[in-house]
């Protein structure tokens, strides 16, 4: 889900729930540098999401500064991948 799906269900008041924290299904990194994003992405959705169940709120302060940190590393993830031509 991107921060965008996210943020939409926030507005329409979904609050999404899960028993267990899931493993987000990322692409294979092939350059040993785009790693440490790849799990530094991981990391953050889960934070994420832990956050905005803790907080009950998808629209919190803390929810949606994560959210935007999570944005720059995807975004520094694919200028990444592009230069690696990936």
């Amino acid at each position: 889900m991107t921060a965008l799906e996210f943020n939409r269900l926030s507005q329409a008041g979904v609050l999404l729930i899960q028993e267990e924290p899931k493993r987000y299904d990322v692409p294979k990194a092939r350059h040993a540098s785009c790693l440490p994003l790849v799990e530094e992405i991981q990391k953050l959705r889960l934070l994420m999401e832990k956050a905005a169940g803790d907080e009950g709120n998808l629209s919190s302060e803390l929810v949606i500064e994560i959210s935007m940190r999570l944005d720059e590393k995807i975004n520094e993830y694919m200028t990444l991948r592009r230069r690696a031509g990936d």
